[in-house]
Order: structure tokens, then sequence, then C-alpha cells
């Protein structure tokens, strides 16, 4: 995983979380947990998994409405031409203690995780 400095943090509230993003679970994030991609374009994939219900994908698609403000939609790939509305996340950067030491995550704020997952984002890397 890799460290995010100040300005970095200050770039992802203004413009995006594009890049590659984890559930900040310390070493449990291996057996279950949350994958997110925000690719640029305004579109992404949430991986998640665990061993009870295997994996899945859903594709969303997101933009910036305001510096920290971010609005994040799935997209359905069922046939149906149903829209979901927007969702708006206002976003926050904070320091989170896990059993690999403490790290700064992304969440919602004013919730413990982010958007459809229950725990904040570790950053990971820039998209693939």
């Amino acid at each position: 995983m890799q460290v995010m400095n100040a300005e970095h943090r200050s770039h992802i509230l203004l413009r995006g979380p594009v890049g590659r993003w984890q559930s900040a679970l310390g070493t449990a994030a291996g057996l279950t947990g949350d994958r997110i991609e925000f690719h640029d374009g305004g579109r992404g994939v949430l991986h998640s998994w665990s061993p009870a219900f295997g994996q899945e994908a859903l594709p969303f698609e997101w933009r910036m409405q305001a510096p920290g403000h971010l609005l994040v939609r799935q997209i359905y790939d069922d046939g149906d031409h149903e829209v979901e509305a927007w969702t708006a996340l206002e976003l926050e950067f904070r320091e989170r203690a896990s059993d690999i030491g403490a790290q700064m995550v992304l969440a919602e704020k004013g919730a413990e995780g982010f958007w459809l997952m229950l725990d904040p984002l570790a950053w990971v890397g820039p998209p693939q």
C-alpha cells in the first residue's frame, strides 16, 4: 500500500478520488472487504469479496459536485433502462488505527464507512 501526502489528499478532495482503494481493515482485508477503482472520465468498479458470499463487481459512475463533495451512482447492465439517482457524499480524510498501524483513510464525513462500504478506504495506488 502506498502512502499519501497532504498535497495528494488535497488534490483528491478537489478533483476526485481517481485511483485504487481498499477497505481499511488492516490484515483482515486479505480475507474479506472491498476494493474500489475510480477511473478518469467518471467511471469505476466496486469489487466486494468474502468467504461466505464470494466475489461481486458493481460498476458505477462518479463526478465531483464541489471540492470534497462526490456524487456516485450504480450502473445496471441488466437491460432495464432505469437509472439510479445520484448519491451525494461529503468526503474527509482521518487517521485510523488498525493491526498494521495508523493510516490515513478516506471516509464519508460523519460516517464510519464510505458509500456502500461499512469501512473507510485506504489508498492502494493509481488506476491500473
